[in-house]
């Protein structure tokens, strides 16, 4: 479940390009709010297809994004608060999913 993320941050990536925002001064805000909540995180630029890429995450550290990534710091307020409540709203389905799961494995250990 946690590929969505993948989605949901790239819709921030394509976001900010649609906008001409993502430049260098952004790319280096993205850095280092990932550094604050404890993620490494890089981008480069792949030159042959002159585009830029970036740190494939792994499940905690996607979380870590998740709660945690604070989007005004890239995004104007009204966008911020909408992507932001967009993935509120995810991680309270993967809460939900994990709670059934837990529940599931506790009623199959009981029985």
């Amino acid at each position: 479940m946690l590929q969505i993320w993948d989605h949901l941050w790239n819709l921030v990536i394509t976001e900010l390009k649609e906008f001409n925002q993502f430049d260098d001064l952004c790319r280096e805000e993205i850095i280092q709010e990932m550094n604050n909540i404890g993620v490494k995180f890089q981008f480069w630029k792949e030159h042959e297809v002159n585009m830029w890429n970036h740190t494939s995450l792994m499940g905690d550290d996607k979380l870590k994004v998740l709660r945690n990534f604070n989007l005004n710091r890239i995004l104007p307020p009204s966008k911020a608060r909408k992507i932001r409540e967009l993935w509120d709203k995810f991680i309270w389905l993967l809460n939900q999913k994990i709670m059934i799961l837990n529940n599931s494995n506790l009623k199959l250990k009981i029985g």
